[in-house]
């Protein structure tokens, strides 16, 4: 019997992950067994010419309008095996589409069909800020996926939270349509991006904007909160390992629903830190002190409602998990399926004078608040 063969559709092409996982796709394509075609989802002609000429080897472009029209996405995505969202995981609705779509496949067809969805760690994060009474911040390991899943439940009864109701949307769908579902939980992401759009992350860069016009650096609380970082490249692998596990063998090793989800991450900092080192390199450089700014290098406490109005546009949830949350968590099940990583950061100094050269050369777009943070939740850059 002929091996089976997948249709794979690519959302998030035109952003800075999703792109990175285009790029990396092309580069090993003709390495991945079984694969039938691969297609990106993808906003305008403009965005799918340009993406074409990266390389027409059995690619071909979808086009949409937005992910609003959920029952255009289900009708899309039901004319794949693999959907992998490499793009906005605060498109609860959208999310959920895709999974419909996938459902509808494996009524038609009988055969199994997968999701690969990007979630993130503030998922599994409680009210760090904000709660009353505190509590303590959770580690979870990916290897125990179902513990956090029931976090997850519990956690949106009492605060909803658009980016958790997207995955908690796509694993219980998941199980209702018998669509296999596993989530990315991805950290905070440096590096250079590999795609033809969007090439930059988001949390350095948007602290360095910040020091930079202000001539400080800002922290909630005493600056403890923990960042979980990888690298770009490294993290597109993860989407291609899961990928590559699914075409080998139908995805025999990857945990699914309740308990497929994948915490990747190479290294931590502190937010005091991080602020300190885009500081450390300002100063270095002559770009700081600024006339009538702060003389010496300093790091305030700045209230959340204020960094939520100056940065996410008044979005106090992202805000504060973003910047007062805690990735303590263990990255098991990547590693134990075979990913193994290529830049593990040790000299943070060299990291933070590169993100400074992106920020000054125009490669570093300060707009988180604009892609995931506005009070709309809609999806942007795919």
């Amino acid at each position: 019997m002929a091996p089976r063969t997948y249709h794979v559709l690519l959302v998030g092409a035109s952003g800075y992950i999703g792109g990175t996982v285009l790029n990396r796709f092309m580069e090993i394509v003709d390495s991945l067994p079984n694969i039938a075609s691969i297609s990106f989802l993808i906003r305008g002609q403009e965005k799918a010419d340009k993406l074409k000429k990266i390389d027409g080897y059995r690619i071909t472009s979808v086009l949409f309008d937005t992910l609003d029209d959920t029952a255009n996405v289900s009708n899309i995505c039901s004319n794949y095996d693999i959907v992998v969202n490499a793009g906005t995981g605060f498109h609860p609705l959208g999310a959920e589409a895709m999974v419909q779509g996938l459902g509808k496949r494996l009524a038609a067809t009988g055969k199994p069909t997968w999701m690969i969805h990007s979630a993130g760690g503030s998922n599994v994060y409680g009210k760090p800020i904000t709660d009353d009474p505190p509590r303590a911040p959770r580690s979870f390991d990916d290897a125990n996926g179902e513990e956090m899943y029931e976090f997850m439940k519990t956690e949106q009864a009492r605060d909803p939270y658009p980016q958790r109701e997207a995955e908690l949307r796509v694993i219980e769908t998941g199980l209702h349509t018998g669509v296999k579902t596993i989530s990315v939980h991805v950290p905070t992401v440096v590096g250079h991006g590999k795609g033809s759009f969007a090439v930059g992350g988001v949390q350095i860069p948007q602290m360095m904007h910040y020091v930079l016009e202000k001539g400080y650096g800002f922290q909630f609380g005493d600056g403890s909160a923990i960042i979980g970082i990888c690298n770009v490249p490294d993290l597109a692998d993860v989407y291609i390992l899961l990928l590559r596990h699914i075409l080998a063998d139908g995805g025999r090793q990857l945990p699914t629903g309740k308990a497929g989800m994948v915490i990747p991450h190479t290294a931590r900092i502190t937010v005091r830190d991080l602020a300190q080192g885009c500081l450390d390199v300002a100063f270095a450089r002559g770009l700081l002190p600024k006339v009538g700014g702060p003389q010496e290098m300093d790091i305030r406490q700045i209230p959340l409602q204020q960094i939520a109005d100056e940065l996410f546009h008044g979005n106090t949830q992202v805000a504060e998990k973003g910047w007062g949350g805690y990735w303590i968590h263990k990255p098991t099940l990547a590693r134990k399926l075979g990913w193994k990583p290529t830049k593990i950061i040790t000299d943070w100094s060299k990291e933070f004078e590169e993100e400074l050269d992106a920020v000054l050369d125009g490669r570093r777009a300060d707009n988180i608040g604009a892609t995931i943070a506005s009070k709309s939740n809609t999806a942007k850059g795919i």
